[in-house]
């Protein structure tokens, strides 16, 4: 199981992890994959990738940091290229082919697709080139994911597939996590699960003078929250009116913060 954890703030894609609250991860390696293909299993610093979760209330978070000694891209199919690909069956009902299913596939270009050949325009994403390899970053919205019951507890089908090409053309080792495919056999998939985290969440932006934290963070959201972010409704982000509340970070505070604190109205921190 992949843990995501719930984002205090939500996370900007753009390929490097500093606003990340980076645990352990999940390892793709020879050494930790249900499946490495015949053709060949790389070194860990040939190929592998460390995979991280988060979520907020409208969007799911997906980083990795990928070693690969060699990178390419020149192909028309990306999976051919050095890629990675992330399988959710998002209603955990072992069955694909629904709204809630999906194999988004990055390459180290940037192309994103769904199911390998289906281009995808409305997920965030970021490639940035590292030494000794290459760290992505994909923001994908609840409504392109279309996974139900959206809530801390909540589990879905996860898969990761790791391509990798060496010398143009076709990919020379390819390895999945969990089961032998990113795009069959659902039953096989590994879990992420939506928890908790450290901290306060994204929405609870009212201060509380009994709470450690003196601007914002009292351990809830209710309607003082709601009212903090309706009072700033197009005002200047500042100090009256910090970025903390522009909850949809669209780089002002408009409607669209107030009906997300409002959707959230109601939160309790776990115990």
């Amino acid at each position: 199981t992949v843990e995501a954890a719930l984002a205090l703030q939500p996370i900007t894609v753009d390929g490097y992890l500093d606003d990340w609250s980076l645990g352990s991860g999940e390892l793709l390696s020879r050494y930790t994959a249900d499946y490495v293909h015949l053709r060949g299993a790389p070194e860990p610093a040939d190929n592998s990738a460390r995979v991280w979760a988060a979520w907020t209330p409208t969007m799911l978070y997906i980083a990795a940091q990928v070693s690969d000694d060699v990178l390419i891209a020149d192909s028309n199919d990306i999976w051919r290229d050095d890629s990675l690909e992330f399988a959710f069956d998002g209603a955990l009902d072992f069955s694909l082919g629904g709204g809630d299913d999906h194999t988004f596939t990055i390459a180290i270009d940037g192309r994103v697709t769904n199911w390998g050949t289906i281009p995808v325009l409305d997920v965030e994403r970021a490639v940035e080139i590292v030494p000794g390899g290459y760290v992505v970053e994909l923001g994908i919205p609840l409504s392109v994911l279309q996974a139900s019951g959206w809530q801390i507890g909540k589990e879905m089908g996860f898969n990761i597939g790791l391509h990798d090409d060496d010398d143009g053309g076709d990919w020379e080792h390819y390895m999945v996590w969990e089961g032998q495919s990113t795009v069959s056999q659902p039953e096989n998939y590994g879990r992420l699960r939506l928890v908790s985290s450290e901290g306060c969440f994204f929405a609870d932006v009212h201060p509380n003078s009994n709470h450690a934290n003196p601007s914002a963070c009292d351990g809830d959201v209710d309607i003082a929250d709601v009212q903090r972010v309706a009072r700033c409704w197009m005002q200047p982000i500042g100090d009256q009116c910090p970025g903390e509340i522009d909850l949809d970070q669209s780089g002002q505070i408009d409607v669209g913060d107030i009906q997300l604190a409002g959707e959230n109205w109601g939160w309790r921190s776990a115990e």
